[in-house]
């Protein structure tokens, strides 16, 4: 009989350390996911700003029609790079 309470408290012990470790663990993802998303939404808010910039800004009428599809090529590329690191932030915080 007295094996039998050993095992059991042995087998609490675990329990407790397991739950204390998931607890730690739990607390420390979701720490991690609220650092993402604030340097994400910062991200984010860094693009949108540089996209408006780059949207203000006036071509030159100087400028050659390659240098106008290389400055909207540069515009498309930054908005795809936007829209998927927006993408993978939704992703990431649905998955956590």
């Amino acid at each position: 009989m007295r094996e039998f309470e050993l095992a059991l408290l042995r087998r609490d012990d675990v329990i407790r350390t397991l739950s204390a470790n998931l607890r730690t663990m739990t607390e420390n993802r979701d720490s991690l996911q609220t650092e993402y998303m604030t340097q994400a939404s910062q991200l984010v808010e860094q693009v949108q700003l540089l996209q408006d910039q780059l949207k203000q800004v006036s071509l030159p009428d100087y400028m050659d029609t390659s240098t106008d599809q290389r400055h909207l090529a540069f515009l498309s590329q930054l908005n795809l790079v936007g829209c998927r690191f927006l993408m993978t932030a939704v992703c990431v915080s649905v998955v956590c």
